[in-house]
């Protein structure tokens, strides 16, 4: 007769948790090495800054204008793209012969073509649009910010890829954080979740010829497009251009309210901190290993990120519940 010995129950008690405690810290201390590796890769830097040519559009004022001030200063030879004279001469006063203006309208292929001869790429150019409901907005609202946000942008990339291939460099387009979720007028919104798009095409396309595309998208800043004065009068215009049926449906009522809303969501989420989208241009053009993505901005990691990763009932609760309600609506 065999006799099977078994370790006592006790025995499995003692020891199995002991073994899944070790599994969970082998696990964690794993995460946090490979994490710790990665941020480290993050900080490394490419080097010959002088040897590499960069061409930015928008520089007339805003991110586009700092970057090219500290391109500049770092050594890189820059192309400063600007849309007006005033901007071009800005430039030239307060930067060095490294930098090179010209005048350069996104929206015209000839004013394109005559830019061409550059190492990396950064679309910055970008307009705010109309602001207003969608049904106050015509077509052309909506062509006019897709036209430079866009189309513009896929103008510009086409025209110099050719030349960023050859240097195995970088193009690097801005889109926002409204390009992830809703939570703006209807045609920038619209402009910045195409240029995502875009962008990750172009970026799986471009994958085995060496040419990386990464993503700039800021939260709320202060600069031109978030002005609260400048929001308040392209709301105010809209809705006068709007039918006599659409403004009899909201109201004028809802109409202050809704400038009150747009003053207080920029006074809160509007940061003052229009460095940090800066950085995330140059870390995007200097670091050995940039990211794909870049969320800039508290209101972005913090309040949005997390948004567009609920269920859309959820967000949709949240972002809808400090909308005015129209006139009609109050009626039924």
């Amino acid at each position: 007769m065999t006799v099977v010995r078994r370790r006592p129950e006790s025995s499995y008690r003692t020891v199995c948790p002991q073994i899944t405690y070790l599994k969970m810290w082998v696990l964690i201390l794993i995460f946090f090495g490979l994490y710790s590796v990665v941020k480290l890769m993050r900080t490394l830097h490419i080097g010959n800054y002088g040897s590499r040519y960069v061409l930015v559009t928008g520089c007339d004022s805003g991110f586009g204008n700092m970057l090219v001030k500290k391109l500049d200063i770092m050594g890189f030879n820059v192309f400063a793209a600007c849309f007006t004279t005033a901007g071009a001469l800005e430039l030239k006063q307060v930067c060095t012969d490294r930098v090179l203006t010209l005048q350069l309208d996104v929206r015209r292929d000839d004013s394109i073509q005559s830019a061409l001869g550059l190492w990396g790429l950064v679309n910055n150019a970008g307009i705010a649009g109309s602001v207003g409901w969608s049904d106050w907005l015509k077509k052309q609202d909506y062509v006019d910010c897709l036209d430079i946000n866009l189309f513009g942008l896929i103008e510009v990339t086409n025209a110099f890829l050719p030349l960023v291939r050859k240097g195995n460099g970088r193009v690097v387009n801005t889109a926002s954080i409204l390009g992830r979720i809703t939570a703006g007028s209807a045609p920038y919104v619209i402009s910045k979740y195409g240029v995502e798009a875009y962008s990750d095409c172009l970026r799986r396309e471009q994958y085995k010829s060496h040419v990386s595309v990464h993503i700039v998208e800021p939260g709320f800043f202060r600069t031109t497009i978030t002005d609260p004065h400048a929001v308040r009068d392209s709301l105010d215009t809209s809705f006068k251009k709007a039918s006599r049926d659409v403004q009899e449906y909201y109201g004028n009522v809802f109409l202050k309210k809704v400038l009150d809303h747009a003053k207080k969501t920029l006074d809160v989420l509007a940061s003052p901190d229009v460095h940090q989208v800066v950085d995330a241009y140059t870390h995007a053009l200097t670091a050995r290993f940039p990211k794909t993505r870049y969320v800039v901005g508290w209101d972005g990691n913090y309040f949005f990120r997390p948004l567009w990763n609920l269920p859309t009932c959820l967000s949709d609760l949240i972002l809808g519940y400090g909308y005015p309600t129209p006139k009609e609506v109050h009626r039924r």
